[in-house]
């Protein structure tokens, strides 16, 4: 038979501390310890005997590892840029030699279901540096106050009943919510609904014990007053025997008068529909499950194909952002800012978008962010930080028309005015339409000027024409007038 992982994690370890490496030093309770009765029974009749509890909490726990847990450093405009070099980000990877990233979230979500906390606790190497990560319970270590903090220290359980300090600075705490009596702890979400899972277990041991009495609820045997000898430790023993178990659903004979009468309730007196909707419907809301989600009979019947996706969408977004959000926030102040010097800049977060029923989410927000680029109003390098990409060393710029004019103190810019036309010159008179061209007045006394036969028409606009023109022009005329009209006008005749 091979070895178990233990003693293949005690060879490595003894294997580093022979060959002078800095090898890490686990506890021997890191991986054991005795769970205290009040872990015991919520894990005994909670996660493992009630269906309703165990898939809600299975849900969960499957929904919390599905974001990525991932060092980032914040924007100026509260997008956040990944760091995949960073120290930490390589732990996280692989937190211990036994388990992943995703099989610490899910036990992680577990532990604080159940027992409303959980615990990571650091291993160190020789130079005090965190090497691995373990996931602890309420089943193996316990927060003690202090007087001026909340926590002073924490005690581990082990195995012959005594306990051993761990310093506050080795152990990263997660509660599912505080406990207003004790601050300190996390309050688990099955105390509260304990007596729910109680009915509902209850209900299901009936229901088991009824079908094995083939669905007869619990029967009387009625003597008569005036029977006479009648055994009746026998008659009893005897209808147990041969009516209860493998043999129930057989033929009764009964004798000496005996009677049989009903004494219990069946199904439907018990109202077991509505018996079983209020602790189911309880124990969702208390572990933030939707009921339709995990298969629960008061979920199933509002349930259809159309709205499981919007139900899905409201448990990521009113459920597990909460828990990623609150984890988050842990785990970089217990964790990268005392263990890896974080800048103001560098946090811890869960990268959403990689979960799936926000995946129409990320589908409208990229079409945003490319819209705000397109539009000149976001520098290329923030609608990169705003999906979680690196950013671009040439990426600080607006991507904005040419043709778009910045304005400054809210003043608009006077348009400039339209440059004016050049004057045209006036359009040239037809020589149809020019008049005639009056007469010179002789000076008085002077004799009458001989009869000229006929005048040529100067050309307009022009001063000392010559006879050629006079003649031509005088031509055009007559073709223009004919020769009758013309002469009339030249005679000074209507």
């Amino acid at each position: 038979m091979g070895l178990s992982w233990t003693d293949r994690l005690r060879i490595w370890l003894a294997r580093g501390i022979i060959s002078g490496r800095k090898a890490a030093v686990i506890p021997e309770w890191a991986w054991s310890g005795w769970a205290d009765p009040t872990f015991r029974m919520l894990v005994r009749e909670g996660y493992r005997a009630n269906g309703v509890v165990f898939a809600c909490i299975f849900e969960l726990s499957l929904a919390f590892q599905e974001a990525k847990l991932r060092v980032c450093r914040e924007t100026d405009n509260g997008g956040r840029n990944p760091l995949p070099k960073h120290p930490m980000n390589m732990l996280l990877r692989r937190p211990n030699p036994q388990m992943s990233m995703s099989d610490m979230l899910s036990l992680t979500m577990t532990y604080m279901a159940i027992g409303g906390d959980a615990y990571w606790y650091k291993v160190r190497s020789r130079a005090r540096k965190v090497v691995e990560l373990v996931p602890l319970s309420d089943a193996q270590i316990e927060p003690q106050p202090g007087r001026a903090l909340l926590v002073d220290h924490y005690h581990q359980l082990l195995e012959n009943g005594e306990t051993e300090d761990i310093p506050r600075e080795d152990i990263v705490h997660f509660r599912w919510t505080h406990d207003p009596l004790s601050p300190w702890k996390g309050l688990a979400p099955l105390m509260a609904v304990a007596r729910e899972v109680d009915t509902d277990n209850e209900a299901t041991r009936y229901l088991k014990a009824l079908l094995e009495n083939d669905a007869i609820p619990r029967l009387a045997l009625v003597i008569p007053a005036d029977a006479v000898g009648v055994d009746t430790d026998r008659i009893q023993k005897e209808w147990q025997e041969k009516r209860s178990g493998h043999n129930r659903g057989g033929t009764a004979i009964l004798e000496g008068g005996v009677d049989i009468k009903r004494v219990g309730m069946d199904l439907q007196e018990l109202a077991f529909e509505a018996l079983r909707r209020v602790p189911e419907a309880r124990i969702c809301a208390a572990l933030r499950t939707p009921a339709m989600l995990v298969g629960v009979n008061v979920g199933l019947e509002r349930s259809t194909f159309s709205n499981m996706q919007e139900c899905r969408v409201y448990f990521v977004e009113g459920t597990m952002c909460r828990f990623w959000h609150m984890a988050g926030e842990t785990i970089t102040a217990s964790l990268l800012v005392p263990d890896f010097g974080a800048n103001e800049d560098e946090v811890a977060a869960f990268d959403q978008s990689t979960v799936a029923a926000l995946r129409e989410n990320q589908d409208t927000k990229r079409q945003w962010v490319n819209l705000a680029i397109t539009g000149g109003y976001m520098k290329l390098n923030e609608g990169r930080a705003e999906l979680g990409l690196p950013a671009d060393p040439t990426g600080d710029v607006y991507l904005r028309s040419p043709g778009i004019v910045p304005v400054k103190d809210n003043t608009i810019p006077e348009p400039e005015p339209e440059p004016t036309p050049p004057e045209l010159p006036p359009p040239a008179t037809p020589l149809a339409l020019l008049p005639a061209p009056a007469a010179a007045t002789p000076p008085e006394g002077a004799p009458p000027e001989p009869p000229a036969a006929k005048k040529a028409l100067p050309l307009p606009g022009k001063v000392g024409v010559t006879e050629g023109e006079r003649v031509l022009g005088s031509r055009l005329w007559d073709e223009l007038m004919g020769e009758d009209l013309a002469g009339l006008l030249d005679a000074g005749k209507e």
